[in-house]
């Protein structure tokens, strides 16, 4: 692997991005990167780049360009792993469908280089607050907004899940952009979102390319629902917290979970 100049479309995944910056220091001459069209994702993509420097390796970044140098460090030093912000947003489910609530999440802060983090600002419309502790971040259950709500997730994009089965449990009606890559996870989240949450009453329009509305205003408590998870963690995840409001729920496949949360479903019932 020589190196040299890529010009590499942006505006369908940071993943591509990503695997090419980890590798990138074992080539012979810098590696540059020009990602084209709009970045997906940024914020994974920047914490990429952020825990490579803080690991020794040289990095340049520009308005149009990443340069990676050929280099190996050779010191071993101590780094600072986050906890996951994209695991905490369940809990913030969680609180945002109980009826009374305060919960600790240990190791987590909000001045991270996750993007995820975005979820403490947003779950403020579905009535949680963050307090932040020595020891991480306290959710406590305040008021939902009963607003509209607009939610961009071009940044975020595997928080949608999360929001959107939350908001629906809510009865808050929500626009959803900034959906691009979301057809090309896992499974098609929008499709599976939207297929599982109709089960319930749920409706949607789509306005626009890469966007959803959803109007949960019939949404439907007093029945029993079995949820496909598509092969897909997430979609578990975000609809597991719905076991508050309704009386029996199924989650298909639960093993999905082990992806990114191995200890999900015990967890959970540490609070149920």
């Amino acid at each position: 692997m020589k190196g040299g100049k890529i010009p590499i479309e942006a505006s369908t995944s940071s993943q591509f991005l990503s695997a090419l910056l980890l590798v990138a220091p074992l080539m012979e001459n810098d590696l540059v990167l020009e990602p084209q069209g709009q970045i997906i994702s940024q914020p994974y993509l920047q914490m990429t780049i952020d825990l490579m420097l803080q690991c020794g390796f040289y990095i340049e970044q520009s308005e149009t360009s990443i340069c990676v140098q050929p280099y190996i460090p050779t010191k071993s030093m101590e780094i600072d792993i986050e906890k996951d912000w994209s695991a905490a947003s369940y809990w913030y489910s969680m609180v945002a469908l109980s009826n009374r609530a305060d919960i600790t999440l240990s190791g987590l802060r909000l001045r991270s280089i996750q993007g995820d983090v975005q979820c403490a600002e947003i779950f403020k419309e579905f009535g949680v607050v963050t307090v932040e502790t020595d020891s991480g971040i306290r959710l406590v259950k305040t008021q939902v907004k009963d607003t509209d709500l607009f939610i961009d997730c071009i940044k975020t994009p595997d928080l949608f899940q999360t929001y959107a089965v939350t908001a629906s449990a809510l009865k808050l009606n929500v626009h959803f952009s900034g959906l691009q890559s979301l057809r090309l996870k896992e499974t098609d989240r929008i499709f599976a979102v939207c297929k599982e949450l109709s089960k319930m009453g749920v409706e949607f329009t789509y306005p626009a390319p890469h966007e959803v509305n959803i109007n949960p205003q019939n949404f439907r408590f007093d029945q029993s629902y079995s949820i496909e998870t598509y092969e897909d963690h997430r979609m578990a995840m975000a609809f597991a917290p719905l076991v508050l409001k309704i009386p029996r729920l199924i989650i298909q496949h639960p093993n999905v979970v082990k992806k990114s949360y191995p200890s999900f479903w015990i967890d959970i019932q540490k609070v149920l």
